[in-house]
């Protein structure tokens, strides 16, 4: 007699005890092929969703990540430019004139530049 795969349910031919029928190419292969084909797209097809759900969670992650990133560098861009206006407003450049008096009748004039900090 015939039996089944425990799994899959494929037919197994027994030649001893099968010797005296036709073999029944639909039943003893063709029916096999098609569960197997079956059974392999089904299997694959959730392997791809599990795939798929994977990436969905990476992408929305590297999002949240990418947009938590942006936000500090947006504060950190905001920070440093509060500071520099407030650097320029403390800050100011003043000339003064200065006369030097050589030993002779005609001195030198000098302008110089300088920063000061004002509290």
């Amino acid at each position: 007699m015939s039996a089944y795969t425990n799994f899959l349910n494929l037919f197994k031919w027994n030649p001893q005890e099968d010797a005296e029928e036709e073999f029944d190419i639909d039943k003893a292969l063709n029916d096999n092929w098609d569960k197997i084909d079956l059974k392999l797209k089904d299997y694959i097809i959730s392997v791809n969703d599990i795939i798929d759900s994977f990436k969905t969670d990476v992408n929305a992650e590297n999002l949240a990540f990418k947009t938590q990133i942006e936000n500090e560098i947006n504060a950190l861009e905001s920070t440093v430019s509060s500071l520099s206006e407030l650097i320029n407003q403390t800050q100011s450049i003043h000339t003064y004139t200065m006369t030097v008096e050589a030993d002779t009748e005609l001195g030198a004039e000098v302008t110089l530049p300088f920063f000061y900090k004002v509290r």
